[in-house]
Formats: structure tokens, C-alpha cells, sequence
């Protein structure tokens, strides 16, 4: 997935797109999972938001993997919302799901659906998706 992610950013898309995203490119550098600085989570959430099939599935993941810690979880969850829905679920609701042999998509469903599981592994995402404004 690191390769993959490497790769990604350094692409066309991202930079014409997103710009540098030197904070990420920091972090992915030490690659801890847990000490995710909020300024590189502010840039992946952009770059989910740009990126597309593979690209965005690798994202996804790496996402679904920071989920499990709290500040990580609180701010995309508090800061990102709208972002965040609008480039993982509502993408969903573009993409032709009537074809059962396209891997991609179902790839992309499989890792979003271990991602919101891993929302609820903290108190922010219990909270969050608890928030009767949330669940509307």
C-alpha cells in the first residue's frame, strides 16, 4: 500500500488537483499510524477526494487503518465530514454496481465497509455517528 500511495502522490492528478503535499509526505516517511499530524490528515482527505479506483481504494484503506485512533478518527470525523462523505459514499452512488464481475468495485466496497467498522473503535466515532445530525 505505501508504494502504491508513494506513487500516487507524485502524480499529476495530485498536484494539479491537491498541490504539494509535503505534511503527508512527511509523515509517510516514518509511516506511524498513530502519530498522524492533522495537517497531513487535512491533505489525505483532499487526496481521497481526487483520486480515483485504485487510488482512492489505497486511500480508503490507509484511512481505515488511522480510524482506530481517537484524534485521528475525531478530526476527520468532526473537521472532514462532508468531504469525507461526499468523496467515499456518494462516489459510491456513481459508480455502475450492476456489473457482479468488477473487482474494483468490489474491492472499493469491501474496504469501505472495514473502514466505518473501524469508526467505531473509538469514543469520537461512537459519539459521532450516535449525533442524531449524523444519522439524518
Amino acid at each position: 500500500m505505501k508504494q502504491f500511495i508513494e506513487k500516487f502522490i507524485t502524480s499529476e492528478t495530485v498536484t494539479k488537483e491537491v498541490g504539494d503535499v509535503s505534511n503527508f509526505k512527511a509523515w509517510l516517511t516514518d509511516f506511524k499510524l498513530d502519530a498522524m499530524p492533522q495537517a497531513a490528515i487535512n491533505e489525505l482527505v483532499e487526496m481521497v477526494g481526487v483520486a480515483e479506483e485504485r487510488s482512492k481504494i489505497a486511500l480508503i484503506d490507509l484511512m481505515r487503518l488511522i480510524f482506530i485512533y481517537e484524534g485521528s478518527a475525531a478530526h476527520i470525523l468532526y473537521k472532514h465530514w462532508e468531504t469525507f462523505d461526499l468523496s467515499i459514499f456518494q462516489y459510491l452512488l456513481c459508480l455502475d454496481t450492476k456489473d457482479a464481475s468488477n473487482k474494483v468495485l468490489h474491492n472499493y466496497h469491501l474496504v469501505s465497509l472495514k473502514m466505518l467498522g473501524n469508526i467505531y473503535q473509538t469514543t469520537s466515532g461512537l459519539e459521532f455517528i450516535s449525533e442524531s445530525h449524523t444519522s439524518e
